[in-house]
């Protein structure tokens, strides 16, 4: 921290992460407006890996990244693509700092699940928000532990 007039460090890092979670549902929203039939196949396939390593938590975390971008792919929605290369490096910096202290949640497969399946049924509305209490709930617990930093 440089000076008393700036924010922690820990502060910037939960700013980052709002920002993160609020681009990131964006993100989806407009990617599930073009997502084809069958177009979770290949992000079920990713939260597949993503749990088979969740004993390994920085392997999840990147397999965990891949189901987004299965999506975002799979609706060609190439800008948004490259924003999620971007928001990944970030997040992912922010992940490899407290990989140990955050193992894969044990809802994931549930969650990832209920989010595919509404999808897949139409129900776009249901599933961000299914999403977005998701992550809400991630980076709650990455919150707890920046705040324990500040």
């Amino acid at each position: 921290k440089p000076s008393g007039e700036q924010p922690s460090v820990a502060r910037v890092l939960m700013d980052l992460l709002d920002l993160r979670r609020g681009i990131m549902v964006e993100l989806l929203r407009q990617t599930l407006t073009k997502l084809p039939a069958g177009g979770t196949a290949n992000a079920r396939a990713a939260m597949a890996r993503a749990w088979a390593a969740r004993g390994d938590s920085r392997q999840f975390i990147l397999e965990d990244m891949f189901v987004m971008r299965a999506m975002v792919e799979a609706a060609k929605f190439f800008p948004a693509l490259w924003l999620l290369n971007r928001l990944t490096s970030i997040y992912l910096d922010i992940a490899r700092q407290f990989h140990a202290a955050m193992p894969a949640p044990e809802d994931y497969l549930t969650t990832f699940s209920a989010f595919f399946d509404a999808v897949d049924a139409g129900h776009n509305d249901k599933a961000i928000d299914v999403m977005s209490a998701y992550m809400a709930r991630i980076d709650g617990r990455v919150t707890v532990l920046l705040q324990a930093m500040a």
